[in-house]
């Protein structure tokens, strides 16, 4: 696995490749730039939620449910001082369509316990809390 990350201004405009796709990255404003992108701290959630995404899709279509909508919002907060790491983060896994609330369910835990390598590296600095929504109705958070 190789990324690169390749400056575009003078300041803190990036842009990230791994040889398929782009990412931009830039800095907050308060570092003087214009912010051009995600930021590192976003890329790491944005991480956790395509990693478990992933994860739980492919579960559900293994099990044969129909998935009309997914999408997934995260949110977090930061320790104060420096380094800011991640505190708490709260995940909400969204689903619409012909899904079982216990596949859903088990697809999460088995992103969750087994297979998301991004959520073992962050559960061991943050208190992470799942939130699964089926058809826009909130099942037990995990």
């Amino acid at each position: 696995m190789e990324i690169e990350v390749a400056r575009i201004n003078d300041k803190f405009h990036f842009k990230a490749g791994n040889g398929l796709a782009e990412i931009p990255i830039g800095a907050a404003a308060s570092m003087g730039d214009t912010e051009h992108g995600f930021r590192p701290m976003q890329l790491m959630l944005t991480a956790l939620a395509s990693c478990m995404s992933i994860d739980v899709l492919n579960i559900l279509y293994k099990k044969r449910q129909t998935v009309d909508d997914y999408r997934v919002k995260v949110a977090a907060t930061r320790t104060e001082g420096v380094p800011s790491i991640f505190k708490t983060i709260t995940v909400e896994i969204h689903v619409k369509g012909e899904v079982k609330a216990s596949d859903f369910t088990k697809a999460i835990e088995l992103s969750r316990d087994t297979y998301c390598s991004v959520y073992k590296i962050l559960k061991e600095t943050a208190t992470i809390e799942i939130k699964p929504i089926l058809n826009e109705e909130e099942q037990q958070t995990l």
